[in-house]
């Protein structure tokens, strides 16, 4: 029972009407859009978390009576609040979430560079022989045979059984041989030199990113844990609006 003002419990069970036998937070959850029935700015994108926050602030203040003469009178006081201490509290998540790594704790790039330079002289010598030799051999025989039939008796035929008065045989051979021979010498020299300069550069770029140290797990309870103190905040920024006595 309220005894300077009214409770924000009171308020709520009006809203509620004719529902009359409700849980707190099923109270809170059906009454929360009629009470926060006015526009103020919200510190996430796209008003995340806002409702959360509505229903949160109902709970924290549900057996508090307001500071003011009428409901009205406390709930403009409490819109202006609000929007005034909201773009401090845009700011403050703002960097929580540049600063939270979402992605790794290590977001490091490397950068390496060498150079260098190469010199050097080569020196070819080549000094070849080359020495041959040749035979050439051939050799030709000519054999000839010679045969003369001398007769007193003219015209005499000698195929039959006619004697001659003389016969010469003859038999000649001849032969020729060639040789040849040659040798061949070739003989090589030759000097080489070759000079190296040659100038060497590299580069290398190396991205390490990750946890080090943290899992996203404990990132992820830091950061809802960062968002309930920052809702927590504002709720106790606005403790002045209330009566403050039991």
């Amino acid at each position: 029972m309220s005894i300077y003002t009214t409770k924000y419990l009171t308020i709520l069970r009006n809203y509620a009407l004719p529902e009359t036998n409700q849980t707190f937070d099923e109270l809170i959850n059906s009454t929360y859009d009629k009470f926060f029935n006015f526009d103020f700015p919200w510190y996430a994108p796209n008003d995340a978390g806002k409702e959360d926050f509505e229903k949160l602030f109902l709970l924290h203040y549900l057996m508090y009576e307001i500071g003011q003469e009428t409901i009205e009178l406390h709930r403009s006081m409490l819109a202006s609040r609000l929007r005034e201490i909201m773009p401090y509290y845009s700011d403050v998540y703002e960097s929580l979430n540049i600063d939270m790594p979402w992605y790794g704790n290590i977001d490091v790039e490397y950068t390496e560079e060498n150079t260098g330079n190469k010199q050097g002289t080569t020196d070819l010598n080549v000094d070849a022989s080359i020495n041959g030799s040749s035979s050439d051999e051939s050799s030709t025989n000519t054999n000839q045979q010679t045969q003369s039939i001398d007769s007193d008796n003219p015209q005499i035929n000698f195929s039959g059984t006619d004697y001659a008065s003389q016969m010469n045989r003859g038999e000649s051979t001849r032969t020729n041989s060639v040789n040849s021979s040659g040798t061949t010498s070739n003989t090589e020299e030759r000097t080489e030199k070759t000079n190296t300069n040659e100038d060497t550069a590299s580069k290398s770029n190396r991205t390490e990113k990750g946890y080090r140290g943290i899992t996203r797990g404990q990132i992820v309870k830091e950061m809802r844990e960062s968002i309930y103190n920052i809702n927590q905040e504002i709720i106790n920024r606005c403790e002045d609006l209330f009566m403050l006595v039991w």
